[in-house]
C-alpha cells in the first residue's frame, strides 16, 4: 500500500504545480483620467484641445511577477504590437495563478530593431503594419506612434497636424506597474492596463509639434516620459476623479445586497469574487442592481460606460 501511494501523491502534486493558464494584456487608453475615441476632442497635459488620429507602440522583454515573487521572463525574442483599435494581446500559457506585477520594455530591442521587415510573414508583430512603424533597416522601428491633430489658434477645433514617431536603440525605457490579473470564467487572466497618452506627451505641445521622426528632442521627452511620469498604470490606482465618477450605495437585507446609484453612463457591470474572478456579468439598463445567492466572503462589482472605461467599483462583504 505504501509502494502504491507515493506514486499517486507525486502524480497529483506534479499535476496541480504544472497547471498552465492563458495570461493576456489588455490596454484601456485613457485622457485625464477617463476614456476617449479616436478623433475625438481631448485635452493634453498642457491644457492644449487636440484629438488622436492613431496610436500603436510595441512591448518587449516583458516579465511577470507571480505568486509570492516568482519571475516569469517571457521569450527576449519576442515582441508584441499593440494599437488603439486592437489593446489586447495574449502572452502565452504559464504556471501562474495570482499576478502581483508587470514589467515590460516599450520597443523593439535594438538586436531586432535594424533587420530586413521583409523576412517576417503577414501579421508579425515585426511585419508591416497600419500605421506603418518601420522607418528602415538604418533608423529601425518606431517603438511609438501617435498622429493626430493639435489646436493653435485656441477655437476648440484641431486642425494643425502632429505626428510622433519615435525612433532610436537608446529610447527603449521600461515600465513597470503593481497590478493584478482578472480570473475569467475560462481561468485565462487578463492583466488590466490604463495606458494615459495625457502623461505620454508631457513636455510637448501637440498645436505646435508638427511631424517629429528621430531618435532626438521631443521624440526623448516622450519616451522617457514611461519612467518619469504615470504614462502605464493599473486600474485599480488609476484615478477615478472626473465628470464621470459614480458613488454607489450598499444596502444588504433578507432580501439579498442591493447596488444603486444616480449616474446614467453605465453600460455594463462585472461581479467579481474575492481572487478577482468574473462570477457574474451583463449590460445594465437601469441604475440598480440586486444579487440575491451570493456566497459569504468578499465580493466587487465594476461599472462600466459605454466605452468599456471604469467608472465605478463598489466593495462589501457578505456574513
Amino acid at each position: 500500500m505504501f509502494k502504491f501511494i507515493i506514486p499517486v501523491l507525486f502524480v497529483i502534486v506534479t499535476a496541480t504545480t504544472t497547471a498552465q493558464n492563458f495570461v493576456r494584456t489588455s490596454f484601456l487608453f485613457h485622457n485625464e483620467g477617463q476614456p476617449f475615441a479616436l478623433n475625438e476632442t481631448i485635452t493634453a497635459y498642457n491644457g492644449v484641445d487636440y484629438s488622436i488620429q492613431s496610436m500603436a507602440f510595441y512591448m518587449s522583454r516583458i516579465k511577470i511577477t507571480h505568486d509570492g515573487g516568482q519571475i516569469t521572463a517571457l521569450d527576449t525574442n519576442e515582441v508584441y504590437y499593440l494599437n488603439f483599435n486592437v489593446p489586447e494581446i495574449i502572452l502565452g500559457s504559464f504556471n501562474i495563478s495570482q499576478v502581483e506585477a508587470i514589467s515590460f520594455d516599450v520597443g523593439v530591442p535594438e538586436y531586432l530593431n535594424h533587420l530586413d521587415i521583409s523576412q517576417y510573414p503577414d501579421h508579425h508583430p515585426l511585419g508591416f503594419q497600419n500605421p506603418t512603424m518601420h522607418w528602415g533597416w538604418a533608423s529601425g522601428y518606431m517603438h511609438m506612434v501617435m498622429n493626430g491633430k493639435g489646436d493653435d489658434n485656441n477655437d476648440g477645433v484641431p486642425t494643425a497636424f502632429y505626428e510622433l514617431n519615435c525612433l532610436g536603440d537608446g529610447n527603449v525605457p521600461t515600465a513597470t506597474i503593481t497590478t493584478t490579473a482578472t480570473v475569467n470564467q475560462d481561468n485565462s487572466r487578463t492583466i488590466f492596463l490604463i495606458c494615459n497618452v495625457d502623461e505620454w506627451l508631457r513636455g510637448t505641445d501637440p498645436a505646435t509639434t508638427g511631424a517629429m521622426h528621430g531618435s532626438t528632442g521631443v521624440n526623448v521627452t516622450v519616451m522617457n516620459n514611461v519612467e518619469n511620469h504615470p504614462v502605464f498604470v493599473s486600474p485599480s490606482t488609476a484615478s477615478l476623479v472626473g465628470k464621470e465618477q459614480i458613488n454607489i450605495s450598499v444596502s444588504q437585507s433578507s432580501n439579498g445586497t442591493e447596488l444603486t446609484w444616480i449616474d446614467s453612463h453605465v453600460a455594463s457591470y462585472r461581479l467579481l469574487d474575492a481572487d478577482g474572478r468574473i462570477v457574474e456579468q451583463g449590460e445594465s439598463v437601469e441604475q440598480q442592481l440586486l444579487f440575491t445567492e451570493l456566497s459569504s466572503g468578499l465580493h466587487i462589482v465594476q461599472l462600466l460606460n459605454d466605452k468599456s472605461g471604469l467608472i465605478g467599483t463598489a466593495k462589501w462583504i457578505v456574513p
